[in-house]
């Protein structure tokens, strides 16, 4: 704990503040997982359900984002085929051609912007592959309350229950891997990071 303390005294006025802002949402989403020691003494069968339905958000809440992330870098791929890159693109966004394409995109599914994607770029089959697996688990968790209403395949990833370390860990190693093959500029900044930790 004292670590802790010694870190947060290294923050800046702006960053204290956005700490204590995040911990304030946590607070109000009850995703704290010290809260669930609060009914170990009183209500001691209420922990293992307030504990999984933690688990329940934090892993749509995640999924959901990393879905979304690869819709958007779809988007940009589409943009830069029509419009080009760079300084191109960023001109292009004041145009009614830009906000009709934009508008049109934000009306289709992620596969169907793959599909697109994949008329003009070379996208590998394990690529596809993972972009429908993610897109199937995103799909059932996004639209369904109660996740024991869902069939068995459609909340595991990898023969891993999504709702368990293993699973997630699955699907965000698959959702990194997509990320690198659109954006290979950030694996080289990312190895490079990891690089200099290790020097």
């Amino acid at each position: 704990m004292e670590k802790n303390d010694n870190r947060r005294g290294l923050l800046t006025k702006y960053q204290a503040r956005a700490f204590r802002e995040y911990e304030r949402i946590l607070e109000i989403t009850g995703l704290n997982p010290e809260r669930a020691l609060d009914f170990v003494e009183d209500e001691p069968e209420a922990v293992t359900p307030i504990l999984k339905s933690m688990t329940d958000q934090v892993v749509r809440s995640d999924v959901i984002f990393e879905y979304t992330k690869i819709d958007m870098e779809l988007d940009f791929i589409i943009f830069r085929h029509f419009f080009g890159p760079g300084k191109k693109l960023r001109a292009a966004r004041r145009t009614k051609r830009y906000k009709t394409l934009r508008l049109m995109l934000q009306n289709i599914y992620l596969m169907q912007k793959l599909s697109i994607v994949r008329s003009f770029k070379e996208v590998p089959k394990n690529i596809v592959s993972k972009i429908a697996a993610i897109n199937d688990l995103r799909n059932g968790l996004a639209h369904t309350f109660f996740v024991s209403d869902l069939k068995e395949a459609k909340r595991t990833y990898k023969g891993h229950r999504i709702f368990t370390q293993q699973g997630l860990e699955a699907f965000r190693d698959d959702a990194q891997e997509i990320r690198y093959f659109f954006t290979p500029w950030l694996k080289k900044i990312m190895e490079d990071g990891e690089e200099n930790e290790k020097a």
